[in-house]
């Protein structure tokens, strides 16, 4: 498989587990560190109210796209999704914090982080695993915390994972 392919594939098993979550992209979402905004048309599909939010500059950012993010409006959400962001993180429990801030009570965090995966630019420093995230969000107080790995691949004999998703609630 190219790395091209395996790209392809990581994105694709970000955009299922999402898929497999919409029935929380409903409400107001907050997609914190929303790129290129790729999962807008799902959550307003979903019935969601759309909101998304990055810097100015951000790694991979496409030539003339420009601002992406407008601000997190002062309001809580319903759902955060915040995928492939954790590792440009250097305090895992800073971030989430910062997401169970912008949370309702009993809101749902979605979560995605990349596995073994090549440093994708000098700004992503940090990689989490499946088991270390679950502790971070247990360790924060998040309720119902499921963590798998999204998707891998076989290289010889061994299994490599391409990242994890985590789901939560906000107590």
């Amino acid at each position: 498989m190219t790395a091209r392919g395996i790209r392809e594939t990581e994105s694709k098993s970000i955009r299922m587990f999402l898929q497999h979550h919409a029935d929380f992209l409903r409400g107001d979402v907050l997609d914190y560190g929303c790129g290129t905004q790729p999962y807008r048309t799902l959550v307003e599909e979903s019935g969601g109210v759309y909101h998304g939010f990055d810097r100015n500059v951000f790694p991979g950012r496409i030539e003339g796209v420009g601002n992406v993010g407008s601000g997190v409006p002062n309001v809580l959400f319903d759902t955060v999704v915040c995928t492939q962001v954790i590792q440009y993180v250097d305090d895992a429990p800073w971030l989430l914090r910062q997401i169970s801030s912008r949370l309702k009570t009993g809101g749902v965090l979605l979560l995605t982080g990349p596995g073994n995966w090549p440093e994708v630019e000098p700004d992503d420093i940090v990689r989490y695993t499946r088991s270390g995230i679950e502790h971070y969000l247990t360790l924060g107080g998040w309720e119902d915390v499921v963590v798998h790995n999204r998707h891998g691949i076989a290289v010889n004999d061994i299994r490599l994972s391409l990242g994890w998703a985590a789901w939560a609630v906000k107590p």
